[in-house]
């Protein structure tokens, strides 16, 4: 084990020694390099504190994108839940593509007709048309037969490329 000077304060340390007993700063290097090493460990901290950022801002971001829609499909299904299907199908529909939305939306359709099944009911007519727009409108002639009499009664003639879901009535 040999001494050797300390580059900060000149007085004598071991070679192997990672602080002077005198000075308290490491001897194997300069003040120079000392202060280079420290400007890349700022340098270091600066950019993880600068990734933690972008990430916590990222996750923020998805969270305000995708938490008020979770929200909502929850409200729309707490909607279905106590049959107040009106409700459900508009807060569904406000949803678009998330999660099973419109397959949600087209059963508090369904469902809102099955609970009003007068044909004189404007939204069950609405709900319907839309059920037959979209493909889902098989069995409905059972639940506003007059609805389905009234419209095949003012369709003259079908053309021979009918809608699919479009429900006709055979004479």
């Amino acid at each position: 084990m040999a001494l050797k000077t300390c580059p900060h304060c000149g007085h004598n340390v071991s070679d192997q020694a990672i602080k002077c007993p005198s000075c308290g700063k490491d001897p194997r290097y300069t003040d120079f390099q000392l202060e280079q090493r420290e400007q890349q460990h700022k340098k270091k901290r600066r950019s993880a504190g600068i990734i933690i950022t972008i990430v916590v801002v990222i996750i923020a971001t998805v969270c305000a994108i995708f938490l008020p829609n979770r929200i909502r499909y929850q409200k729309g299904i707490a909607c279905r839940a106590v049959k107040d299907y009106e409700t459900a199908v508009d807060v569904f529909n406000s949803l678009g593509s998330y999660r099973d939305s419109a397959q949600m939306a087209r059963l508090s359709m369904r469902d809102y007709i099955y609970a009003h099944p007068t044909s004189n009911d404007p939204i069950s007519v609405k709900y319907a048309e839309q059920l037959i727009e979209d493909g889902y409108g098989n069995g409905l002639e059972r639940i506003l037969p007059r609805y389905f009499e009234y419209r095949q009664s003012t369709t003259t003639s079908l053309p021979s490329d009918v809608p699919r879901g479009t429900i006709t009535h055979s004479s």
